[in-house]
């Protein structure tokens, strides 16, 4: 694994050799060179001779032991090279405040008054000022609300004498947000954003995504109710019980939505604020935590365990099936019927689909609506099938998904469910596509004993199948409805458990998509066959729901028991073929239901290998099902020169060197 360091963490800490420094130092110095530790990226500061101005801008602070100027730039991550600034007050409370970049602000104050006036700049270097309600004294005046997306610098308390003239501008007016924000290794949400790259680091998972409140403010938040971002702590500020912040899809677009992966579980880490100023803030220990991935509709409540006596959160969950599938697509319409027939143009239909742009569909079953006649024989198939030019796809591997067999004499008149495999669709367009197998096609009196699919001549999407061609069908579309879910990770925190109030969530990351997908959440590698042992009697197979592999592929054969590896059938690409007659069964009609199955290949890995490593060092272990221990023996270690040797212990736990035998 190669290594990277982050030089961003390489900080220059001009305090260290001043607290060690020889009896004598002077205290100021050292407080002077802690200062220079926390001083925040940009400085609030009043006129050196007061006047109604604010100013704000860099600062370069002094190493006292070296008498070198350091400069302090703002945060790359967050703020823009900016320069200096200035805020103006209006000598009149009834006025504004215009800063150097951005809009000015109504003061709206009175005779008398206190009010905080907060300073914010946007990504691009813009001033925004953002005014708190005034009050009677500095108690009784609010902090003013913050605006997401935005980097909070401070706030500068106005007064208004008794004619209503605002006054000037004083140090001792200014309260500067320290240690707020940042993604240079001084901050609070570096230490975040640090913490949750060392989970990573040892985390099964391939993405993460953060939100970290002092970098993202409220943008990553699709609701708030109760609960609302607190500019002063840069937190997300929950005040009572049943207060809700629920996240906005945290899957990455880039990285994931168009990977076609599906997310079978998620890991995550909740960091709570300790601060104490300027608000006091506590750590919730029984809030909820629940994680969708269908974007809300179903909820899965995760268990959190606190680590240790810190800020920090951590669990994990596991999807299961929702309850509630999501409609994805869907047509409707006045009835027609279209037979799914034995011969002709209709051998197979299709109803053609769209999953849009920066979305992925997990398709889980499809509703189709049929009309029933009589009582029609064999079995139907619906598959997700690629599109290619228009109608579906000639291409086998281009079958994304496919149904078990259908019996057709169970349909009913109306609509019918049919359960697919679990089918991941990135961005593009497909089909849904019925066939039917040789029992079906075989069945007599066919007018009298069929299929048809309702549709309607106002839809569009419709194609047929004639045996070797697919037509489209204009002014005809199937009525169907395609049921999953819409890829879409959140997270849902409700407060609870009625704890000192309030409670700040410095952040949070969710961890998802599993490096290995072949071992949690992959499809499974089988696809069922079912025909007559006469009136069929097939012998080839064409393998679409996976792509077989010589030396993995099985088929079980259901009713006689036996399994077939190769030689006992001819792999060429993605059809197996067997002797012609394997399952005529002697001549008598029968069914034949033939399992082709890799799931053996789901995973690959060292197991064997690692297995014989550890017998041959002979590791023990206090389980029985582990332990690969020998008595007198031990582990076999290479010393410089090439030579191998064995580390043992006797009877009287002395350790023992051996030469290997």
């Amino acid at each position: 694994m190669a290594s990277q360091t982050d030089v961003r963490q390489l900080i220059y800490r001009p305090s260290a050799p001043r607290i060690t420094a020889a009896a004598g130092s002077a205290g100021d110095t050292i407080i002077t060179a802690l200062n220079s530790e926390v001083t925040p990226p940009l400085a609030l500061q009043a006129t050196t001779t007061p006047n109604l101005v604010l100013n704000i801008g860099n600062i370069t602070v002094t190493n006292p032991s070296s008498g070198l100027n350091r400069s302090i730039p703002p945060i790359s991550s967050l703020l823009p090279t900016f320069a200096s600034g200035t805020v103006t007050m209006s000598a009149s409370g009834s006025g504004t405040a215009t800063p150097s970049t951005g809009s000015a602000i109504n003061l709206g104050m009175t005779a008398s008054q206190f009010m905080r006036l907060g300073v914010n700049i946007t990504s691009t270097g813009v001033l925004i000022l953002l005014a708190g309600t005034p009050g009677a004294s500095l108690a009784a005046a609010t902090v003013p609300a913050a605006i997401s997306g935005t980097f909070a610098i401070g706030y500068v308390v106005v007064r208004t004498d008794a004619s209503n003239n605002v006054q000037n501008v004083l140090n001792s007016d200014i309260y500067q947000y320290v240690g707020g924000g940042g993604g240079s290794g001084t901050g609070n949400a570096s230490t975040i954003l640090e913490t949750l790259k060392n989970e990573f680091v040892d985390s099964p998972y391939q993405l993460l995504t953060p939100n970290i409140i002092a970098t993202d403010s409220a943008t990553k938040f699709s609701t708030l109710t109760g609960a609302a971002y607190d500019a002063s702590n840069s937190t997300i500020k929950f005040t009572a019980n049943a207060q809700v912040a629920v996240s906005t899809n945290m899957l990455d677009t880039a990285e994931f939505l168009g990977q076609g992966l599906d997310v079978g579980g998620v890991d995550l880490s909740v960091m709570w604020s300790k601060s104490q100023s300027p608000t006091a803030l506590s750590v919730p220990a029984a809030f909820t935590y629940e994680v969708s991935r269908d974007g809300g509709t179903n909820y899965s409540t995760m268990t959190v365990t606190r680590v240790g006596t810190t800020e920090a959160f951590r669990g994990n969950l596991t999807f299961t099936t929702e309850a509630v599938q999501q409609s994805l697509a869907t047509q409707t319409g006045t009835t027609l019927n279209r037979d799914l027939a034995q011969s002709s143009s209709d051998q197979q239909l299709s109803q053609s689909f769209v999953v849009p742009a920066g979305q992925t569909w997990v398709i889980t079953q499809a509703i189709l609506n049929v009309t029933k006649t009589g009582t029609p024989g064999g079995n139907l198939y619906v598959s997700l099938v690629n599109n290619s030019g228009g109608v579906p796809s000639a291409l086998a591997a281009d079958v994304l998904g496919q149904s078990s067999a259908v019996v057709a004499s169970s349909l009913t008149t109306g609509a019918n469910t049919v359960v697919l495999p679990n089918t991941v669709l990135v961005a593009g367009t497909y089909h849904v596509v019925v066939s039917s197998d040789a029992a079906y096609k075989a069945t007599g009196t066919f007018a009298s004993n069929k299929i048809q699919l309702q549709d309607a001549s106002t839809l569009s999407g419709e194609s047929t199948y004639n045996g070797s061609a697919w037509s489209t069908q204009a002014s005809r579309g199937l009525i169907y409805t395609l049921q999953g879910r819409s890829l879409d990770l959140r997270l849902r925190i409700t407060s609870a458990g009625s704890p000192t109030y309030p409670c700040g969530l410095d952040g949070f990351g969710l961890f998802y998509s599993l490096n290995n997908v072949g071992l949690v959440g992959a499809t499974k590698k089988t696809q069922r066959f079912v025909f007559n042992s006469t009136v069929d009697n097939t012998s080839s197979f064409a393998i679409t729901g996976f792509s077989p592999d010589p030396d993995l592929l099985s088929f079980y054969h259901v009713e006689t028991g036996q399994v077939y590896k190769i030689p006992a059938f001819n792999l060429n690409g993605t059809t197996a073929t067997f002797a012609a007659n394997t399952f005529n069964n002697g001549g008598v009609s029968t069914t034949v239901t033939l399992i082709a199955d890799q799931n053996s290949g789901g995973a690959m890995d060292n197991s064997d290998s690692n297995g014989r490593l550890l017998s041959t060092n002979h590791l023990g272990s206090t389980s029985g099902l582990d332990d690969k221990s020998a008595a007198g023996r031990g582990i076999i270690l290479r010393r410089p020169d090439g030579t191998l040797r064995e580390i043992a212990i006797d009877n009287n736990d002395n350790i023992t060197i051996t030469s290997v035998p």
